[in-house]
C-alpha cells in the first residue's frame, strides 16, 4: 500500500486521536509511534485499518488521482480569481472524496493548500483550515518551493483571521514571499496588502495595493481589481483623504452592477464607505441611506461585527445632529451590544457617553490600546481620534503626546 508513513501522524493529529486510541485493535501504541517516525514498517492490513479509523475508506485508481488533480486545479483558479460563488461545487467534490488525497503526497499538499485557502477566505472556517495545516506541517520538508509558498500563505491568513497576532502574520507572509520563484504572486500580495491595512500600516498597504492592481490588470483578474479599488477607497478614507477615496469608490462603482452577484460580500463595505463620504460632506440624509443599506447586507465573517459597530456609531453621530428621538431609540437598542472587557468601537462610544471620565480612560488604556489588533485599523483609528479629541477638550496635552496611531 503506497501511503507515506509520515502522512499517518498528520492524519492521526488531524482526527484528534492519541496513539493509544488510534492503535487500539490494530497494533500496539509503541509500534504505531515507531511507524510514524519511520523506524519500522507496518503490514498493509494494519495500515488499511488505521486509514479506516481515520476516515480514509477508499483505495483510488490512477484515473481517480488524475480526476482529483483536475478538481484541485480548478478550485485553485477560482479561489485566486475571487469567483466565490463558483468555488463551492468544486470544494464539495474534493471533500467528498477526501480519502483519495492521502494516496499521493503532492496531491495531498496541493489539495490541502487550496482547501485551506477556500475555508479561511470564503467559507468562514479558519479552524478547519488550521487543522489541515497541522497535517501539512509534518511534510513541509517534502514540499516544493511553490507548495511551501502557499503553505506559509495559509498560515499567514489563518493567523490574520483567527488569531490576529501581527507578528505571526508578518513572519508567515515573509516566509511565503521568500518562496516566490520567478515573479510576485499577485494573489498573495493582495492579502499581504490587506493585512497591512488591517494592522494600520497604511502607506505600505497603499503601495502594495497599487502594485497588485497593475498585476491584476495584466492578468485580467477583474474581480481582483474591484477588490483592490474598494480597499483603496477605505484606506484613503482612513487617512483622511475623502476626495481620493471617492475617486476609487467611483471606479469600483462603475462596474459593480455588472458583477453584483460576485460582490455580495463587499456590499456592506461599499455602502459604509459611501455613507462616510456623504457624512463628511454634511449630507446626512444620503449618509443614513447608505448606512441603512450596509446593515441589510450579508458581510463576510471577518468584518461583519467590526463593520456593524462602525456603521452604528456613525449613525448615532448623525442622529445626534439631526433627530434626537431616533438617537435615543438607536442608543437604547445598541446599549446592550457591547462588553466593557472586550475591545470594540461601540463599547468605546457608549462608555464615553455613559460612564465617568476615569472609566472611559481606563477602557482606552487597558482594553483598546493593548488589544489594538483585535480591531480593524479603521475602527481603531476612529476610537483613538475620538480619544484625542477628548484629551484636547480636557486640555490633557501631556497625555495626548503619548497617543500613537
Amino acid at each position: 500500500m503506497h501511503v507515506d508513513n509520515i502522512i499517518f501522524k498528520g492524519l492521526r493529529k488531524y482526527k484528534g486521536l492519541k496513539l493509544i486510541e488510534a492503535s487500539k485493535g490494530i497494533c500496539s501504541s509503541s509500534a504505531l509511534s515507531q511507524f510514524e517516525s519511520g523506524k519500522i514498517n507496518l503490514s498493509d492490513v494494519n495500515k488499511f485499518g488505521l486509514l479506516q479509523k481515520y476516515g480514509v475508506k477508499f483505495i483510488p485508481q490512477k484515473e481517480d488521482i488524475a480526476y482529483m488533480r483536475d478538481k484541485v486545479e480548478n478550485l485553485k483558479n477560482l479561489v485566486r480569481n475571487f469567483y466565490v460563488s463558483s468555488c463551492k461545487k468544486f470544494y464539495e467534490t474534493i471533500v467528498l472524496r477526501e480519502g483519495y488525497l492521502y494516496y499521493d503526497m503532492n496531491l495531498l499538499i496541493d489539495s490541502f493548500n487550496v482547501l485551506s485557502m477556500y475555508e479561511t477566505l470564503y467559507n468562514q472556517d479558519a479552524e478547519q483550515a488550521f487543522s489541515r495545516m497541522k497535517v501539512l506541517e509534518h511534510v513541509e520538508d517534502l514540499m516544493t518551493q511553490s507548495q511551501r509558498k502557499e503553505y506559509y500563505f495559509n498560515i499567514a491568513i489563518i493567523h490574520l483571521f483567527l488569531h490576529h497576532e501581527s507578528q505571526d502574520v508578518e513572519l508567515a507572509f515573509t516566509k511565503s514571499l521568500r518562496n516566490m520563484i520567478d515573479s510576485n504572486d499577485e494573489f498573495i500580495m493582495y492579502w499581504f496588502a490587506y493585512s497591512m491595512k488591517y494592522y494600520g500600516k497604511k502607506m505600505i498597504a497603499i503601495k502594495y495595493y497599487q502594485e497588485v492592481e497593475r498585476q491584476f490588470m495584466m492578468g485580467n483578474n477583474f474581480l481582483g481589481i474591484q477588490n483592490v479599488l474598494l480597499d483603496l477607497a477605505e484606506l484613503f478614507l482612513i487617512v483622511n483623504e475623502p476626495k481620493i477615496a471617492k475617486e476609487y469608490l467611483e471606479k469600483y462603482s462603475d462596474k459593480r452592477v455588472l458583477q453584483k452577484s460576485s460582490f455580495a460580500v463587499n456590499d456592506g463595505l461599499y455602502y459604509a464607505i459611501s455613507g462616510q463620504i456623504e457624512f463628511y460632506r454634511g449630507k446626512y440624509r444620503k449618509a443614513l441611506s447608505h448606512f441603512q443599506n450596509a446593515l441589510k447586507c450579508s458581510y463576510d465573517y471577518y468584518i461583519k461585527t467590526d463593520l456593524a459597530d462602525y456603521i452604528h456609531v456613525t449613525m448615532l453621530d448623525i442622529y445626534s445632529h439631526t433627530d434626537e428621538e431616533k438617537y435615543q431609540k438607536l442608543s437604547e437598542t445598541m446599549s446592550n451590544s457591547y462588553n466593557i472587557r472586550i475591545p470594540s468601537y461601540l463599547g468605546a462610544y457608549f462608555i464615553k457617553e455613559n460612564f465617568s471620565d476615569k472609566e472611559y480612560e481606563e477602557y482606552i488604556s487597558k482594553v483598546i490600546i493593548p488589544n489594538q489588533h483585535a480591531l480593524s485599523n479603521r475602527n481603531y483609528t476612529m476610537i483613538i481620534n475620538r480619544y484625542k479629541q477628548y484629551l484636547t477638550t480636557k486640555k490633557r496635552y501631556s497625555a495626548l503626546t503619548k497617543i500613537i496611531l
